[in-house]
């Protein structure tokens, strides 16, 4: 069953975080209901989108590092998705 999400990416500009954001949806089976905006890995999400908003995220970092690369953090983001719809649906991953 596909995942209910839709996937925004504000100012990411590598085609190489583009296609890896490609390949982790494909993984996670998305479709269209959720929508999850990642922005930029230095600016973050633009003012304008940032506003509209209604629920922000932040991935618990415990080492000196303070940020992923962006395709890196909406790979943990969907599959935690994915791992709670699954969750609800009974199945394990």
């Amino acid at each position: 069953m596909p995942l209910p999400v839709i996937v925004v990416l504000d100012n990411v500009r590598s085609l190489y975080n583009t296609g890896a954001f490609f390949r982790t949806a494909d993984a996670c089976g998305l479709e269209r209901l959720l929508l999850c905006v990642f922005g930029h890995e230095v600016e973050g999400v633009s003012a304008s989108i940032a506003g509209e908003i209604a629920t922000h995220v932040r991935i618990p970092m415990m080492g000196d590092k303070r940020s992923l690369n962006v395709a890196t953090a909406g790979g943990v983001v969907l599959f935690e998705v994915l791992r709670r719809r699954l969750e609800m649906d009974g199945t394990s991953c």
